[in-house]
This record gives C-alpha cells, structure tokens and sequence, in this order.
C-alpha cells in the first residue's frame, strides 16, 4: 500500500522530536522562552498575584521562600517574573534584614517604599538601615525611630537621629521607657524634645522598671506621675516599685495625694 507524504513526514519527526526532549541542554534552552515558572517559584508567584486582597500572605511566603532558596534562585525568579516584584518584595526584603536581595532588588530598579526603612529599624537591621538611607529617596516615618525604641535597638535609634530628618514622636521614649531600656530613654531625653513624660513615668512604673523610673525621677522629678501608677505596680506585684515611689514619688495612691 502506498505511504502518503503526511504519514512519512509525521514517522520521520517523531524520533527527532524524542532526541530534542531527551537532551536536557536543549530543553532546558526551549524552556527559557515558555511561559510560566519552575514548580519551586509557584508559590511565590502565587503570592505576589495575591498580594492586593491579603497583603500578610506576601510576607509570610517571601519569608519561607527565600528561607529555603537561595540569592540565584531570586535573581533567575527576577528574571522570569520581573513584572511581580514590587515595592512590597523590597519592603520585605528590609524587614527580613536580607541586604544582599535588597541590594539585587535595587539594582534591577524595584520600588520600595517608607515602610522599608520603617520595618528594618523595626527589626534592627542597621546594615539596610544604612544602606535605604545611602541609596534610595523613599525615606521612613516617625515610625522608624519610634519602633527602634521599643524593640531596644539602640543603634538604629542613634543613627535614625543623626542621619535622617523624620524623628520621633513622643511614643518613642514612652515605648522604650515601658520596655526597660534605659540606655534609649537616657538618649532620647538628652538629645529630643517630644515630651510625654507623665506616660513614659505610667509606663515604666506598671512594667515595674525601677531603674528607669528612677532616672526619670532624678531627671524630670517635677513631672507629674498618675496616682493610678503605685495602683498599678501594687496590682501587678511590683513591691520593689511601690516601695521606691513610696520613697521618692509624692503622688500617692487612689488619688489621694501625699502632703
């Protein structure tokens, strides 16, 4: 029986169409030019698709993703899904303190925004702190410094005060007076002026830091302190404070102020 040209065509390119998908360079050269990503970029891919209805998903799959892959992996991910990296990535990216992929991010032309510098001084990340400040314009907030103080990180607090021009608002020193960290109250009373001395004094007093209270003490006695301040160190068992404002404090308790 006779062969027609389309069967002899179509027995001739099955064997050559085999020996291109069983050379792994070839294929792997093919796959460049498809659509889609490699199965280990999905759910990152996914993420960033997902990121306008429920922006905590981001962070949390940028988190694990670059957790288990490594600076190649973001830079071929770059490349394939460049149109999904956005300002929220870096953001990510300064907050997880990872400089090398903020510095990839910033050289493929990425936005960020003020919330890079805000959640890396957040984190006490001074490296990328430093790094946001040198080379992008986006800035921070006084929520920067203000976070800095509560978590402690004495030398982001520094830097954010000598370097930028956003400062604080007066909830930096209330935070880090209410956490104990002397050092940053101790800084941030000499070198700012917010104020807010009566809350920071309420706050360090209920979380039982006499070491900070007693510096406020020496340094703003004339500040007032709630009355509800000694309740409150009574109420949660702080007698070594109820003691010392017994000594030093002259607001008393329940209102009743002392003569």
């Amino acid at each position: 029986m006779p062969t027609s040209v389309g069967s002899s065509r179509r027995s001739t390119s099955a064997p050559v169409a085999l020996e291109v998908w069983t050379c792994p360079e070839l294929t792997a050269l093919i796959f460049q030019f498809q659509q889609g990503v490699p199965g280990s970029f999905l759910p990152l891919a996914q993420s960033l698709h997902m990121y306008r209805q429920c922006p905590p998903l981001l962070m949390d799959s940028f988190g694990v993703w670059m957790s288990c892959h490594t600076l190649d992996d973001l830079k071929r991910f770059c490349r394939l899904c460049l149109h999904l990296v956005s300002a929220p990535v870096m953001d990510q990216a300064a907050a997880m303190g990872h400089l090398p992929a903020l510095m990839l991010l910033h050289t493929l032309g990425v936005d960020c925004s003020s919330r890079a510098m805000n959640l890396a001084a957040k984190e006490g990340h001074l490296d990328v702190v430093t790094f946001l400040h040198a080379h992008r314009s986006e800035g921070a907030t006084t929520s920067a410094m203000n976070w800095a103080a509560e978590y402690g990180h004495f030398e982001v607090v520094q830097f954010l005060h000598r370097h930028r021009t956003e400062g604080c608002t007066k909830g930096a020193m209330t935070r880090a007076a209410k956490a104990g960290h002397l050092n940053i109250v101790e800084f941030l009373h000499f070198h700012r002026n917010e104020g807010g001395y009566r809350d920071m004094l309420h706050g360090a007093v209920a979380a039982g830091h006499v070491h900070v209270v007693d510096f406020l003490t020496s340094y703003r006695k004339e500040e007032p302190c709630s009355p509800l301040a000694m309740d409150d160190a009574a109420r949660l068992g702080h007698l070594t404070m109820v003691q010392y404002l017994h000594s030093h404090r002259f607001e008393g308790y329940l209102g009743i102020k002392r003569s």
